[in-house]
């Protein structure tokens, strides 16, 4: 922990007291607001905000995905709704549309190019309710819609810019909802860690006090050149002009394209930030840097010459670590160790509880999955094999209450690892 500013006894005490008021309120009066806009935009063109929202609104129905390729790999949890390009929505749930509540804002993962805030396993409802905090799940486009390069355009990483727009909504209209605007945590996941990672790089303009990093694949971070090589390649697959492609022809181009050039599912991802950390300038005060111990084990599991039942279990898990250390972990400690440089509460976290029979152990995904969603995705889930209910419910509950606290408070007291 060297170099790691002690949280005082004062902020401990206070993440104490709010944790144990907490427990002694039940908030059934939970409000869910799904599919509100906080911006527009055209085809390859920057959002446009929203103004306010519409309190005559029906919002008990959730909103459409970005139009996207499927994910391929069945592991990990998702879901499926309308494609839309008018994409650019939040859920929000509150236990109180009064007072000011700490809120938490999820940025999901799926390798820039699937996934959706409106999916029911990133359902934050449970987080809102059993916490007492505000919290907000963004949509944003991403994959060839997000961020397709294009030299002739000022911005290209239309996906970032999405995310910085949802924020300053957020900033402008949470206290409608009992938030308080100047107590925001953002978070994301693989994918969506990356994200956080890119905002509290470029972001000039304090839109969060706090932020959490699970599982940022550092290493996979996309220099402008690539994303320009990229860009020439898929145009060529597309063969037209994409602003006048359907949506279903771009998606399609992009499923050819990873099939017939690779790349990985990173290759259309935010491009800039291969100097992670170097000058922060957003304000965030708490930051919290996670990977998991076996980040690697599913993202190696073809790699193996042995049954899948085998995998991780045999004490062989080199490829993992070597996967796990260059992808997750190195990137993480050089991060956290930057932040802290500038003055920033800033820590690493290792996560090392695994499932009992998970064949992947602390894998990839795991942590968010039992922070949002709900027990019955979770039962049965490959990630968790073995969890039984009871065993669900003290994971998610604790897990749930360390998130709440460090929102409410900056302090990270989770049991689930190690601080590193």
């Amino acid at each position: 922990m060297t170099g790691f500013r002690m949280i005082s006894a004062t902020r401990m005490l206070c993440a104490l007291a709010a944790s144990l008021f907490l427990s002694s309120v039940a908030y059934a009066q939970l409000k869910t607001f799904h599919n509100v806009p906080y911006a527009h935009a055209e085809r390859f063109c920057p959002p446009v905000p929203a103004e306010g929202w519409d309190r005559t609104a029906d919002y008990s129905a959730r909103g459409p995905q970005c139009p996207q390729t499927e994910t391929g790999n069945s592991m990990f949890l998702a879901g499926t709704l309308e494609p839309d390009e008018n994409c650019l929505v939040m859920s929000i749930n509150t236990p109180s549309m009064e007072g000011k509540l700490p809120v938490v804002v999820f940025i999901h993962g799926g390798s820039h190019h699937h996934g959706s805030g409106e999916w029911e396993v990133y359902d934050a409802s449970g987080l809102a309710r059993d916490e007492g905090i505000v919290t907000v799940s963004i949509s944003f486009r991403h994959g060839v819609f997000g961020y397709l390069y294009d030299e002739s355009r000022e911005k290209t990483s239309l996906g970032y810019e999405d995310q910085v727009a949802a924020l300053r909504w957020i900033k402008r209209n949470i206290a409608d909802f009992g938030g308080d605007p100047d107590n925001v945590t953002v978070t994301g996941q693989s994918a969506g860690a990356q994200d956080v990672v890119y905002l509290i790089n470029h972001l000039e303009e304090k839109l969060f006090r706090r932020a959490i990093v699970f599982s940022a694949p550092f290493l996979l971070n996309q220099s402008e050149a690539k994303a320009a090589k990229n860009a020439s390649k898929y145009l060529k697959i597309l063969g037209k002009d994409p602003l006048e492609a359907t949506a279903d022809e771009i998606v399609a181009a992009e499923k050819s394209f990873k099939e017939q050039v690779g790349g990985g599912a990173m290759a259309f991802s935010p491009y800039g930030m291969e100097e992670y950390g170097k000058e922060i300038k957003c304000g965030v005060e708490d930051v919290v840097v996670t990977w998991q111990a076996h980040d690697g084990s599913m993202f190696v599991m073809d790699f193996k010459d042995k049954e899948l039942k085998d995998f991780g279990t045999s004490g062989d898990m080199s490829l993992t670590s070597i996967v796990t250390n260059l992808v997750f972990r190195n990137g993480a400690a050089k991060f956290t160790r930057r932040l802290r440089k500038q003055g920033i509460n800033a820590l690493e976290y290792k996560f090392t509880w695994c499932p009992p029979d998970a064949n992947w152990k602390a894998a990839h995904g795991l942590e968010i999955a039992f922070l949002y969603g709900s027990k019955e995705q979770i039962l049965g889930y490959g990630l968790a094999g073995g969890v039984t209910p009871d065993l669900y419910d003290e994971i998610c509950g604790g897990f749930r209450r360390t998130v709440a606290d460090f929102a409410r408070t900056g302090v990270w007291n989770c049991t689930l690892g190690e601080v590193r």
